[in-house]
């Protein structure tokens, strides 16, 4: 085989699932000579969408195949039962289908996964082959590998949706994009964040990396340069839907671990339109107003400069502009974010303990936003 090479490519995948997908999908596209075993075994699994009002979802072997061609849509081969099942798991998390048979569907028996919101409702009519055909389609797009090309459409939808005051369409497929993002991101091992196992010297040094990385910009910039390595950190996200229900969230990292008794909450009021970067200068400036609380050695905001600007601009309406710095992670990326002058962007390597701190106080800060988000719109739809 490797005489007979002329070129070499590979393909740089962010995540093992993408991985399974993609090389599924070159080995049916192209057929290459030397992957026999997959082309030819019996062993290798397909995934088999039925051609039906509710197409089904199937997992096969190859002799389990039907035999009536133009009947069906393949995907696979794949080489193992258990990679399969994963697959077909995860992809019915972000896109339900319903493998009820035509027979029990005319019957309107609820199958097993309508319980739990794992079937979209086709076995017992609640949903249209409209809309059903919706998922299938993103289904289709995702086993294809097209993950960037879906993300965008479904973003599309979801703002369409908004735009027509359908919230609950648009906070499906907000859902759908949430999980999306969510399946297929490299798994990551950081033993030393919850502690198990850690000495703590593991989280002082992460946060001395951190300080160390950022010395050079935050110490010609801040009048109150930390001589200690960053002791207490507050990162802060923004939740709404179409500037719905906006919601702020700040969480504490107290010598680089949560410290759960200082997360504080905020619902926006001030800003009624979707803009996430107003909402987050409003947050910092009612946190900062409250002086009995300690001030922060650094300000960790989800996003890239137009959220630090934000951020610094709260800040100076209180003085504070050389007081505490600030940073952003922008998720293209995970680039951190600074103002010196101009913005700088850093790029830590991806298994640098720095940069998962810092991305771990991110997603802490997300994940309480969403949650009081989440809490807002409940309430909403309970008064209405």
């Amino acid at each position: 085989m490797l005489s007979q090479a002329k070129l070499l490519k590979w393909t740089i995948v962010e995540s093992d699932l993408d991985a399974i997908i993609s090389e599924a999908e070159l080995i049916r596209t192209h057929q290459p000579k030397f992957n026999l075993r997959l082309k030819d075994d019996k062993t290798p699994l397909y995934i088999l969408l039925t051609k039906e009002e509710f197409p089904r979802v199937l997992m096969l072997r190859k002799t389990q195949l039907p035999d009536y061609p133009g009947r069906f849509r393949i995907f696979g081969p794949y080489t193992s039962a258990y990679q399969t099942k994963i697959v077909v798991r995860l992809v019915r998390r972000i896109f339900p289908f319903c493998n009820a048979t035509p027979r029990q569907k005319q019957h309107h028996i609820a199958c097993f996964y309508s319980h739990i919101n794992r079937c979209p409702g086709a076995c017992t009519g609640r949903i249209s082959p409209q809309e059903y055909a919706r998922n299938i389609n993103g289904l289709k797009q995702f086993l294809m590998g097209r993950r960037k090309s879906l993300a965008k459409s479904l973003k599309g939808e979801m703002q369409s949706a908004a735009k027509e005051l359908n919230f609950e369409r648009a906070r499906t497929i907000r859902d759908q994009l949430m999980m999306l993002e969510h399946v297929t991101q490299a798994p990551v091992a950081i033993t030393w964040l919850d502690g198990v196992g850690a000495a703590d010297s593991d989280h002082f040094q992460s946060r001395m990396n951190l300080w160390k990385t950022l010395a050079p910009f935050i110490e010609k910039i801040s009048a109150r340069f930390p001589q200690k390595p960053f002791a207490r950190i507050e990162a802060y996200d923004i939740s709404n839907l179409g500037g719905k229900q906006s919601a702020g969230s700040m969480v504490v990292f107290t010598q680089g671990k949560p410290d759960i008794s200082q997360y504080r909450r905020f619902r926006i009021r001030q800003i009624s339109q979707g803009n996430d970067p107003k909402m987050m200068e409003e947050t910092i400036q009612r946190r900062i107003a409250h002086r009995e609380w300690q001030i922060p050695d650094l300000i960790v905001v989800d996003g890239g400069t137009e959220q630090v600007k934000a951020a610094r601009q709260a800040l100076a309406s209180k003085g504070l502009q050389h007081s505490i710095p600030v940073i952003g992670i922008a998720k293209r990326f995970e680039e951190l974010v600074i103002f010196k002058q101009i913005f700088h962007f850093i790029r830590l390597p991806k298994d640098s303990a720095s940069l998962l701190l810092i991305m771990h106080i991110r997603d802490e800060a997300h994940r309480f936003a969403k949650r009081y988000h989440t809490l807002l719109r409940e309430k909403t739809l309970i008064n209405n």
